[in-house]
């Protein structure tokens, strides 16, 4: 882990790792197993990569037994090529009490059937099995988290519901959380804008709820696939395993958020295609307590842009 330099009180962190940083998963070589398909294995690694985000942005999804979370335009999939209102939602609960050291990849209860249910609807989640054991509900389709089986609407202001049928070890659950009258927009800067060399990124947006801590991510941006210098389809992106990004979580939601120029130069340094992915999400988080254990319930909305860095 490299650290950076960095003006103001803000988490900052600039990774760059030969480790998969976001506890891949590897379903893409391994013959299935006797516990769930290919496609469970990498909706599992994609919720993975949402639980890490959250842990490394400050969220303590590790100081409880479970996450229950939905929202929409969360951190978009680079395969995605628009910023579509796509809602989806999570749920994983363990086993081991928190704090008690790694948690294997394979803790996750069954506690029955899971959905969401808001405005007369319900949106029932998929249930996935690990290849070792363990269970994760999920709306993402085959990993991609822009997409859904059926996606999750926005409903301003509403009032969302997990329902939990409940298993053995889990009693049913019901759970709201309420959605922001307006999702976070990035005014500044748009799709597609150019950013000088040895110029601050300045980002600036509205909406969201007043409180909730608003995360950004930046990272170099990917292509759909890697290719190498004989490759074809355009320049290529950073390689797998190169784990490069900036992270801050602000307190509340201020609106406005400036990246040093050499931060952002660090970042795309080396790389034949100096593009960034600017990424904003906003975390309200209810903590509550059932049958004497804490979990956290999420909502979540977010915004993107792809910048030239020239």
């Amino acid at each position: 882990m490299i650290r950076i330099p960095f003006r103001g009180t803000a988490l900052f962190l600039l990774l760059t790792a030969a480790a998969a940083w976001w506890g891949c998963d590897d379903a893409a070589t391994t013959s299935e197993a006797l516990f769930g398909t290919r496609d469970d294995a990498a909706v599992i690694s994609a919720v993975d990569d949402d639980l890490s985000l959250l842990g490394d942005g400050g969220i303590g999804v590790d100081s409880v037994y479970g996450v229950f979370s939905l929202g929409w335009r969360q951190f978009i999939h680079p395969d995605s090529r628009d910023g579509e209102t796509s809602g989806h939602a999570l749920a994983r609960v363990i086993s081991q009490p928190p704090g008690a050291g790694p948690r294997p990849r394979h803790d996750g209860l069954d506690i029955g059937d899971v959905s969401v249910m808001v405005d007369g609807g319900i949106y029932p989640l998929n249930k996935r099995n690990g290849r070792f054991g363990g269970v994760t509900y999920a709306l993402f389709l085959r990993g991609r988290r822009d997409t859904a089986f059926t996606p999750l609407p926005f409903s301003p202001g509403a009032a969302y519901t997990f329902d939990v049928t409940g298993a053995d070890s889990f009693p049913p659950l019901q759970v709201t959380v309420t959605a922001p009258a307006a999702l976070l927009n990035l005014d500044s800067p748009a799709m597609g804008d150019t950013l000088s060399t040895g110029t601050d990124l300045a980002l600036a947006w509205n909406g969201g709820t007043a409180d909730g801590d608003v995360l950004v991510k930046i990272t170099p941006a990917r292509h759909r696939h890697f290719r190498g210098p004989r490759g074809h389809g355009g320049p290529p992106g950073p390689r797998p395993g190169d784990r490069r990004i900036i992270l801050a979580r602000l307190s509340g939601n201020p609106g406005a958020y400036q990246v040093p120029a050499d931060s952002v130069a660090a970042l795309v340094d080396g790389l034949p295609d100096p593009r960034i992915e600017v990424h904003l999400l906003q975390v309200d988080v209810t903590t509550f307590t059932h049958d004497g254990k804490p979990y956290h319930a999420l909502m979540r909305n977010g915004d993107r842009a792809v910048l030239v860095v020239d």
